[in-house]
């Protein structure tokens, strides 16, 4: 990558792809520039997904290197949340400034930006672009978002969840409207004023320098500032002031991911004997290996496209792709040593975990507490971490202990989730194979926790040095495996836990790095919980809700991989958790996918003419369906008539149907949503089988309590599951059987809520320990009225 001179670029034909929040400004400078002969915009805001951002520029550049002559590509973006990582041209260069944002490429310089937030760190920008392309932080982005919450969710979730839009807005200061003259106003400038003034902000203006962009275009490419790629070479971020890089090509496993292409190297003997799940998984790429890798699900399927790969078990045969793709679990085969030369294959998107999860970080806490934190701080030592622990995803919060301002928030997979969906799962490997417990254990600290803390340090400026404690919330087998605990004993009868009270751990017996020289390490806490499947998320939960201090009657219900339920009325408080399994996260169904971009999450049936509109996540190319737009089918579905209350499609009602399904010997009928989307009517007894699971827990705590659905006061909804799912939809199929829209309020994350109030005031882990001892804890199997409802319920 060496300097363009000045000759060599009047000689060039280059072509411009830039965010159209640069638009004005790179048109200004095209017409200065002698060889541009084309410039495409993209919309803005591709950044918030970055997944999206990378599939539509890499779109555009093969369609510009085939409806166009040109030599160069250049990008008008930054690294932009990572977005551009992976992208390549195919037959010409392709040039990147060396910049994360376009806020560089305006002020002309890394450096003059980087001075700029060091002493102006809680800046938010604005500029003719970012002010003409969406709506910026200010009263009509609050009027425009509180109108679309309230229609979506209600008033009084609308309310709540300005509250949490609100509060990011704290973490700056100033609003600094920066231009190159192009685009600028009197009027756009005291828009920006205005906004800063509503935010109580301070206002400040930078004239840019378009010195940056003008060499971009006009291909004066210095190494120092600018990244220009061969054809067939990719970027990449650096992790040094130089920004981006490109990819190293020295590779031997060709890996064709949905957002980007990858050669792995095979450096080691041990790398040609481990599974293609596990191999893919050391390199970053890990698929979705559901079932804990025992071969019993679909979950890792890929293809081979090229080469050879061998099975795991010895007496298999070798398979060989000889000019047809093949379809293999990823964790039967291995590279092998017999494979001498490259392999190609490629992983269709709903295999992989490496889309954004749909993680709830947001949280309501409905009842007050006091400022008497849990863990003593200092003024260096006044940060604390708060942690949600769910068996899918992890949600962190860091937090200052000095006044209980919630400094930033950071989510992930919980990493766990490649040796198995499931609690069961987990438990199952660690009692067949002890050392599952420690590898286990490993996974959420090392390869979860640690990199959120990374992240929430650096966001924040703080170092781990500041850190004076933490809490952890989660399913009793979460907080065994955090703990190094066998979690044994939960898989048999009587389910019996190691501990369940409110329990501190060694911060680096655990795994957590601390360095002796900034003094003793923080201390970890773990919240109580109340039996082996009533956890410490759900008491955190009962109370964040304030349902601790509903006279009710009340329950509060998440729903996810286990439905657990908290009834209360008075003095009596009854407990119970039902095994729905992960079907409502796609598991087990063809189609099924975890919540994330490309994901369909909502569907609508018409009858005449019949037809299915589906809503996706990323608003990109479904490739799946998460739980909300399986259970919008379940309700709409009987709604409609398109699926009789047995499940089945009702093609005597609807003859049209006939044409959308597929009969294959062996198998249940299979309905054709579009777009390549399946679902069979054995699929649809399995998420029968999940609701009705719920739905009964639900009515057998009813049923002992003496009351009925529309008896119930407040029902707290908990969880990332309830704020996404249409709740009217959830109410028609049978989740929630017997409620109404008007008795339903969504609470979020309560389990990270509770992990906060338990930090930030210490009589409330007192008040979680005693109420956890106070809840009856019902065991579903020895209750006859639950075997009853179960059955009943299953019906749609």
């Amino acid at each position: 990558m060496g300097h363009c001179c000045e000759s060599e670029s009047l000689m060039m034909n280059i072509a411009v792809i830039t965010c159209a929040v640069l638009e004005l400004e790179i048109e200004a400078l095209a017409a200065e520039v002698d060889g541009l002969v084309h410039v495409e915009k993209l919309e803005q805001g591709l950044h918030n997904e970055p997944s999206k951002l990378r599939d539509e520029l890499q779109l555009a550049i093969t369609r510009v290197e085939s409806e166009h002559v040109v030599d160069a590509i250049v990008l008008g973006y930054g690294l932009c949340s990572r977005g551009i990582e992976g992208v390549r041209a195919s037959r010409c260069k392709l040039v990147v400034a060396r910049a994360h944002d376009c806020i560089t490429l305006l002020l002309g310089s890394k450096e003059r930006y980087a001075q700029y937030v060091a002493d102006h760190p809680g800046t938010y920008w604005y500029s003719p672009g970012w002010n003409k392309h969406h709506t910026p932080p200010g009263p009509q982005r609050y009027q425009k978002l509180h109108e679309q919450y309230t229609e979506k969710y209600g008033q009084d979730n609308a309310e709540y969840l300005m509250e949490t839009e609100q509060h990011w807005f704290t973490t700056y200061d100033r609003a600094t409207y920066v231009h190159l003259t192009v685009g600028a106003s009197d009027a756009d400038k005291q828009y920006t004023r205005d906004c800063a003034d509503w935010l109580k902000w301070n206002y400040d203006e930078q004239q840019g320098d378009p010195q940056l962009i003008h060499d971009l275009l006009s291909g004066q490419w210095d190494d120092q500032r600018f990244l220009v790629l061969e054809p067939g070479q990719s970027i990449k971020m650096s992790v040094d002031e130089r920004v981006v890089r490109a990819a190293d090509h020295t590779f031997a496993l060709h890996v064709h991911m949905p957002d980007a292409d990858h050669v792995l190297p095979l450096k080691n003997k041990s790398d040609f004997q481990k599974s293609l799940s596990q191999l893919l998984r050391q390199h970053g790429l890990p698929l979705n290996t559901r079932c804990g890798e025992r071969s019993i699900c679909d979950g890792c399927l890929i293809e081979l496209r090229d080469g050879q790969l061998e099975p795991i078990q010895h007496d298999g045969q070798a398979v060989s792709a000889n000019g047809q793709p093949v379809t293999l679990k990823a964790c039967d085969y291995r590279v092998g040593q017999t494979n001498q030369l490259s392999a190609v294959i490629h992983v269709p998107k709903r295999s992989t975990t490496a889309y954004k999860p749909a993680v709830l970080d947001t949280c309501r806490i409905n009842v007050p507490f006091a400022h008497q934190p849990l863990v003593t701080y200092t003024d260096t030592r006044q940060l604390a971490l708060c942690v949600d622990i769910g068996t899918t995803t992890v949600a962190m919060l860091l937090v200052d202990l000095r006044d209980g301002r919630i400094l930033d928030r950071a989510s992930a997979f919980n990493k766990q989730m490649h040796h198995g969906d499931d609690v069961l799962t987990r438990i199952n490997l660690c009692t067949v194979d002890k050392t599952m417990i420690q590898a286990l254990q490993h996974e959420l600290v090392e390869h979860t926790f640690e990199p959120l803390i990374d992240e929430l340090l650096k966001k924040t400026g703080f170092s781990r040095e500041n850190l004076a404690g933490m809490t952890a919330a989660g399913n009793a087998t979460m907080l065994h495996l955090l703990a190094g605990v066998d979690p044994s004993p939960m898989g048999i009868m009587p389910f019996k836990p190691t501990f369940l009270e409110h329990r501190q751990c060694d911060w680096q017996e655990v795994g957590l790095a601390w360095d002796q020289a900034w003094g003793d390490a923080p201390v970890l806490h773990l919240l109580p919980g109340a039996a082996a499947y009533v956890g410490a998320d759900l008491v955190a939960g009962f109370l964040a809700s304030g349902q601790c201090y509903d006279a009710g009657p009340s329950l509060l219900v998440d729903v996810g991989t286990n439905g657990e339920i908290i009834f209360k009325q008075g003095d009596m408080l009854l407990g119970c958790a039902t095994a729905a399994g992960p079907a409502f996260e796609g598991a087990g169904l063809k189609a099924g996918i975890r919540a994330g971009d490309g994901a369909v999450s909502h569907i609508q049936i018409n009858t005449d003419p019949l037809g299915f509109d589906l809503q996706v996540i990323g608003d990109v190319k479904p490739i799946g369906m998460c739980g909300s737009a399986y259970i919008d089918l379940l309700a709409r579905g009987r709604k409609s008539g398109v699926i009789d209350d047995r499940g089945h499609f009702d093609i005597k009602r609807f003859p049209d149907l006939a044409s959308r399904i597929k009969h294959e010997q062996g198998r249940s009928p299979t309905l054709h949503l579009g777009h390549g989307l399946y679902v069979s009517e054995a699929e649809i007894a399995r998420l029968l089988q999940a609701k009705a699971a719920i739905a009964a827990g639900i009515l057998t705590l009813l049923d002992k309590a003496g009351v009925r659905a529309g008896d119930i006061k407040r029902l707290y909804l908990a969880g990332g599951f309830g704020m996404h799912v249409d709740l009217q939809s959830a109410i028609d199929s049978g989740l929630l059987p017997g409620f109404t829209l008007e008795q339903i309020q969504l609470v979020g994350n309560t389990s990270l809520a509770g992990a906060y109030m338990g930090m930030m005031d210490r009589d409330l882990m007192q008040v979680m320990s005693e109420q956890a001892t106070h809840i009856d804890v019902l065991e579903l199997n020895t209750e006859p009225a639950f075997e009853d409802h179960y059955i009943d319920q299953l019906m749609l």
